[in-house]
């Protein structure tokens, strides 16, 4: 695959920047964030101006720094790591929110969400990279496609499932925790989420258009799993236009939510508001 660059200007990383340091409450003083600017992470990251700019432009967020402050800090998902061995019968074994997980190998442990984010930018990537010449592009598209709506929604229960499990660990929420998990209309679901959070109005979350995607995507994966038909259609310019939406209704809208309880944005999601937009 061709390397994949985002199509990020100077002033949005420029902006990008100063909003990464503003929601991890990092103090630069009276540094002025342009040419000659440097800083100092985790007191062995060393990263001038130019070099923050680049990284951001080559991979959608500042890397090395934004995946550190993740572990190290975010109330949720601090202290998360993948681990995996070749070994025959060698055992991982990870703990977090209160629940181990062990394998023995030849195996992997990792973080179920993190793990969907980055399938869902593989896919994309690879969508977005597909001659629409070879005879066999479309049944190619259509299952990227397929995978890419599917997983867009089992993502976002997963990153709601990883934050019921810290809210239960830390025995907040307990009452409502058990409603979040008994809900089996989706949607539902996602608003008593939202609504732990400091803004308990559910209606200014329906009438943003992040919400207005997230409903739009989970309409399509429910027609694709559900479908009343016994054939399904698609057209390039559907797929394009329907994959591009999880730009903002999958990680645009779990950023919306975890801003209603203060908390810092994923990398990841970074990553996936900064694809660009399909066009086929």
């Amino acid at each position: 695959m061709t390397e994949f660059k985002y199509n990020l200007s100077v002033n949005f990383c420029e902006k990008y920047f100063l909003s990464l340091l503003r929601e991890w409450n990092i103090d630069i003083g009276n540094q002025k964030f342009k040419r000659g600017f440097q800083i100092n992470f985790f007191s062995r990251v060393n990263l001038t101006y130019e070099d923050i700019i680049l990284s951001i432009q080559k991979n959608g967020y500042l890397e090395n720094v934004e995946d550190q402050l993740l572990f190290l800090k975010d109330p949720v998902l601090k202290n998360q790591f993948s681990m995996a061995t070749t070994a025959e019968g060698v055992e991982i074994k990870i703990e977090s929110n209160g629940k181990e997980s062990k394998i023995k190998g030849s195996g992997r442990i990792s973080p179920i969400e993190e793990d969907l984010a980055s399938d869902l930018i593989y896919y994309y990537k690879n969508f977005l990279y597909i001659s629409k010449e070879s005879d066999n592009s479309i049944e190619n598209h259509s299952r990227l496609y397929r995978s890419i709506i599917i997983f867009s929604i089992n993502f976002i229960d997963a990153f709601i499932l990883k934050h019921v499990l810290y809210f239960e660990s830390k025995h907040l929420f307990e009452k409502e925790c058990v409603e979040i998990r008994k809900e089996r209309i989706f949607p539902a679901k996602v608003r008593k989420f939202y609504s732990l959070g400091k803004e308990k109005n559910t209606e200014i979350l329906c009438n943003t258009k992040e919400y207005h995607r997230f409903f739009e995507l989970n309409r399509i994966r429910n027609s694709i799993l559900h479908t009343s038909n016994s054939n399904i259609i698609y057209t390039l310019k559907e797929m394009s236009e329907n994959i591009s939406k999880i730009r903002i209704g999958v990680a645009s809208f779990l950023k919306t939510i975890r801003m209603n309880f203060d908390f810092p944005t994923p990398y990841y999601l970074s990553q996936i508001i900064n694809l660009p937009e399909i066009i086929k």
